[in-house]
This record gives structure tokens, sequence and C-alpha cells, in this order.
């Protein structure tokens, strides 16, 4: 869906990691992603914000935000730009948000993780509650919760804190995915003497 919308796609989630594995799948399959994140050098998260700040306040309406490739030779359009709930907490990137907004460049919000917003979660982190800072600031943009970890007063707690009102949909999946296969295999216990 990010891929075919025209501007840019926030991904919100605390693992670093997830972030860093989940950008290089989808640069594989052709789709222009970063990360903003500790993890990578201040040089690279700089040249990421820059292109940011000089797409969202250039006075060239057709500006795009983009992502050069490693020899430098062509710029893509970002898609997907995947952050920490620490990063939306700073100034400049609410400054950037901002204005991406007013230029009409932000597609969707996208909560990884959303069992983190919840203070009955098992992975609480106070950034997360502040993220109701985008619902307030930005009402227009769609913006999802992901979980595969949520109880009824988790999702209830993700609702209150998002602004959620009943009429907005909750779609529940299994645990059981296609995609995994189970196994559970018996091993003999060695006993040391």
């Amino acid at each position: 869906m990010s891929a075919t919308l025209p501007g840019i796609t926030i991904v919100i989630t605390p693992l670093i990691a997830l972030m860093v594995d989940q950008v290089d799948n989808i640069n594989k399959k052709g789709v222009p992603a970063a990360y903003l994140a500790s993890s990578q050098g201040a040089k690279e998260n700089m040249m990421i914000m820059k292109q940011l700040v000089t797409a969202s306040s250039s006075s060239n309406s057709r500006s795009k935000i983009t992502s050069y490739t490693k020899s430098n030779e062509k710029a893509v359009p970002y898609k997907l730009l995947y952050c920490t709930p620490e990063l939306i907490e700073t100034d400049r990137f609410r400054a950037v948000l901002t204005d991406l907004y007013k230029r009409k460049k932000l597609n969707l919000f996208a909560m990884d993780e959303a069992h983190c917003l919840s203070t009955w979660g098992h992975d609480f982190r106070p950034a997360y509650r502040k993220l109701s800072w985008l619902r307030q600031s930005f009402p227009s943009i769609p913006c999802i919760a992901c979980t595969a970890t949520a109880t009824p007063k988790v999702i209830q707690d993700i609702r209150n804190c998002l602004g959620f009102g009943p009429d907005i949909p909750c779609h529940k999946g299994s645990f059981d995915r296609k995609n995994v296969r189970y196994e559970v295999r018996y091993k003999d216990v060695l006993v040391s003497s």
C-alpha cells in the first residue's frame, strides 16, 4: 500500500534490529526505505534528516523526499521511513513532520509493537504514550497500531491513548500464521555425574 501512495509512510517501532532487517528487505524488493536510529552512524542519520528537511523546506512543489543509492548516482523518493518513538518526541523531527504534513507528503503513521503504548502491556515505553501527539497534530493522516500481543485491556488502552473512538475498526487475527512452522522435539536429558 505505501509503495503506491504518493508520499511517505512513517513507521514507529521500538526495535532497532527489526528496523534494520525490514528496511534491508524492503529495499531489496525495490521499495525505497530508510531508518533513523542510533545504530547507524551520525553521518547517515544526518543525511537522511537533511533529505527530509530539504524536501520539506524547498519552494519547489515538486521536490521529493529522496533516498540516494550507495553510489549516489540516482535519487528515488522514500516510501517508508522507520524511526523510534523517542525520535517523534524531538522538536526537530516534529518540525519536519509538520512541514511534510502541510505539503501533503505524509501518507500514514504505522505504530508497530503498539502494545508498548499501554501501561498494561508487558513492554511499556513512556515515549509511546506521547505518540498521541501524531493523532492530535495530523488528524487527517491515517494511523494504524499493530501488535501481536494485546489483551483486551491493552487494546482498550491503545485505543484510548490514540483517540481511536468506537467507530475505528479493530482487526484481530490469530497467532497461528501460515508462514511460521511450529515443531516440538523431545530430547534426552543428559545427566552429569
